[in-house]
């Protein structure tokens, strides 16, 4: 019994250099596992960067894409609008000389009608001075 204190002490030395050596590889495998989550966080990290790195690259295309898009459209709408006032005008000058030829085709008319009318009129009062002319000669 002599050695009794010596054997616990022994034993309490083995166990505690025991749960030492189990305590160290727990660390161990808790700092790997750290670790491992560390690398797996920075490679997500870079994996988000990138892909956020590529939205924003396509999304500025597109947006570039759109906006060529709607100058084209634009201009496509403005090349229109100049083509329809450009008719527009020529329509109207078409029917600013189909007006002018008619008032000048009245006007001509309405010339002719006022000779012919005078004509008449002369006509008229020669026919009329050369009846006089007859009932007054035979009166004599």
């Amino acid at each position: 019994m002599k050695y009794t204190p010596f054997i616990i002490v022994a034993l309490t030395a083995v166990v505690i250099s025991s749960c030492n050596k189990e305590k160290a590889v727990i660390e161990e495998k808790k700092d790997a596992a750290i670790e491992a989550i560390e690398e797996k966080k920075e490679s997500v990290e870079k994996a988000a960067t990138e892909a956020k790195k590529e939205v924003e690259a396509t999304a500025e295309a597109d947006k570039e894409s759109i906006e060529a898009t709607k100058k084209a459209v634009q201009e496509n709408l403005e090349a229109e609008k100049a083509k329809m006032a450009a008719a527009a005008e020529e329509a109207k000058k078409a029917t600013e000389a189909k007006m002018a030829i008619e008032k000048a085709n009245i006007e001509a008319a309405k010339k002719s009608a006022e000779a012919q009318l005078e004509a008449d009129k002369v006509k008229a009062e020669a026919t009329a001075t050369a009846e006089k002319a007859a009932v007054d000669a035979e009166k004599k």
